[in-house]
This record gives C-alpha cells, sequence and structure tokens, in this order.
C-alpha cells in the first residue's frame, strides 16, 4: 500500500471506527464473579482500603458494558475494546506483534486492509488502564489519606477488572466470536453460542464460590505484555472446546466436566485480574511524579 497522510489516516480510521461491531461480554454475573475472587486472593500487602472495597470493585467491573447503552457514540468507540479477533492477525496470539501504542496499532492494521474497529483493541485497552492503576497507586503512597486518592484507585482497579476479564472468554479471542464464519464473515453455523456460554451457562450453572478454588494467588508480572499474551493464548486454545460443548447441548445440561470448565475460565480471569492488580501496587512504588 503507497504512502497514506497522517491526516488521511486518521480520517479513515475514524469512519472505520463507526463501523464497530456490537460487543458482547461476560453478563454481569460473569463480571462481578470474577472482580470478587479477584479480591478474594489478595495478599496482606495490598493496601487495607482496597480489599474493603470489594463491593465498589465489583460493582465497577460491569460498567464498560453499561457504557454502551449510554449512546451510539459510545457504544461505536467503547466496543472494539472488549475483543481481539485474532485470527485477523495471526494464527494463533503467540504470532501476533503488539504494539504499545494504540494509534500505531491501529495504523498498522489499517495500511494492512483491515478495520481496527473489526479486529478489536482488547490488549491496548487492558495496557492503558493497568497504567491509569499504577499511576494513581503511586499518587496513593504520596497521600495515602487522601479518600479522593483512594476513590480513584477502585474505579481504575474495577475498570481494569472488566477488560482483563474479557480475555477469559474464549469467544473475545476470536472471528467466530459468535458463530463459526465462513471467509466472507457471515455465520455458517453455531449462531448465538456467545450468549449461550457466557450468558445462559453462567446465569444457570455458575456461582463465585465454586469458582473460588480455581484462582490462583496473584504473580507478580515482569512484562505486561508477555502476561496478556499468555491471558489470550490461555483462552484462545479453548476457542473448539466451546464449540464441541455447544453442539453436544452440554452448555444447557452440563456434567460435571463441563460445569469445571466453566468456573475455570472464570477463574482463570480472576487470577490474571488480581495479578494485573497486585503488579500495579508494587511497582507503583518505582513511579516517578511531577511535582504538582
Amino acid at each position: 500500500m503507497g504512502r497514506i497522510s497522517g491526516t488521511a489516516c486518521i480520517i479513515s480510521i475514524s469512519v472505520i471506527l463507526m463501523q464497530a461491531p456490537s460487543a458482547l461480554a461476560w453478563w454481569d454475573k460473569g463480571h462481578r464473579i470474577i472482580a470478587a475472587n479477584a479480591v478474594a486472593v489478595l495478599p496482606d500487602d495490598m493496601p487495607d482500603f482496597f480489599k474493603k472495597g470489594e463491593a465498589t470493585l465489583v460493582r465497577l467491573s460491569v460498567q464498560p458494558d453499561m457504557w454502551k447503552e449510554f449512546g451510539n457514540e459510545l457504544r461505536r468507540a467503547e466496543s472494539p475494546d472488549h475483543y481481539l479477533d485474532t485470527e485477523y492477525l495471526a494464527p494463533i496470539p503467540a504470532g501476533i506483534k503488539f504494539h504499545r501504542d494504540r494509534y500505531v496499532a491501529m495504523r498498522n492494521i489499517y495500511q494492512q486492509g483491515l478495520n481496527p474497529a473489526r479486529v478489536g483493541m482488547l490488549p491496548y485497552r487492558i495496557m492503558e488502564d493497568f497504567q491509569r492503576l499504577r499511576g494513581v497507586f503511586a499518587q496513593y503512597r504520596k497521600n495515602p489519606e487522601d479518600l479522593s486518592v483512594q476513590q480513584e484507585v477502585l474505579f481504575y482497579a474495577g475498570i481494569l477488572s472488566h477488560y482483563a476479564g474479557d480475555t477469559a472468554q474464549p469467544l473475545h479471542m476470536t472471528i467466530h466470536f459468535n458463530g463459526r464464519v465462513n471467509n466472507e464473515g457471515r455465520v455458517i453455523k453455531g449462531d448465538g453460542i456467545h450468549a449461550r456460554f457466557e450468558g445462559e451457562f453462567v446465569r444457570d450453572f455458575v456461582e463465585s464460590s465454586d469458582c473460588k478454588p480455581h484462582v490462583t494467588a496473584p504473580v507478580l508480572y515482569d512484562e505486561i505484555q508477555e502476561a496478556m499474551l499468555q491471558a489470550f493464548t490461555t483462552s484462545f486454545t479453548e476457542v473448539e472446546r466451546v464449540y464441541q460443548l455447544d453442539k453436544s447441548g452440554q452448555l444447557k445440561k452440563p456434567n460435571n466436566e463441563t460445569l469445571t470448565f466453566g468456573r475455570q475460565c472464570l477463574a482463570h480471569g480472576s487470577s490474571f485480574v488480581a495479578s494485573l492488580w497486585y503488579t500495579a501496587w508494587v511497582t507503583s512504588e518505582k513511579v516517578e511524579l511531577p511535582d504538582r
């Protein structure tokens, strides 16, 4: 493709972002389970106010989906931050070259003839919200008695938990997010699987207490991009399994193996969220803030 001027690229990206599909996500129950169980495994060296803020964190964990109901423009802007349709970029997540800058990524996707809104921007939203949380944790270290700073910490942590939790839904990692699609992008089988798995299945058969034993203690990440890649890979490898369960009727009448699978998916989200929170807290000690 020939060289594109910066202005033309920005205009083109703005236009195609308006064509973003309506993103699906864990229903409220799933996100609440993920956030609550992430709080439950936090270590003692996390700030006390943070662990006591479970109710706020859990409520905020569902808000990014609610934002999409606040207006059509906000829906179009918000939706791509909830998924990554891997196959547009590489056969598997490990083959994707992530950029730290959302707009560099969007430009590169556009220059490949792809729609950034269709591909999805989930990794960039996670990175950005992680940095927001880490930064406000650094502000809390300077002003630990400032209640407004504590509230801001809880806000960014709760919002981050939503996007990080989306990575635990295998269908958020694939072009086959709501049914198997052909080369033209038309659904050819399995239509509606997204809601059957993350919505009805979780609503009817999965409880927070059942997921909790599968949640692991948070780890301190050395590199957030690598942690995201691992989270994406874990979920992406389970896409076929979700389709098999749907075909066999297990999402409507699950056996113990299917129940365990669903619980582990949500627990994977909780473990990832807790580790992001913990890493943001620990590494915030080295953040240099301006004097103002």
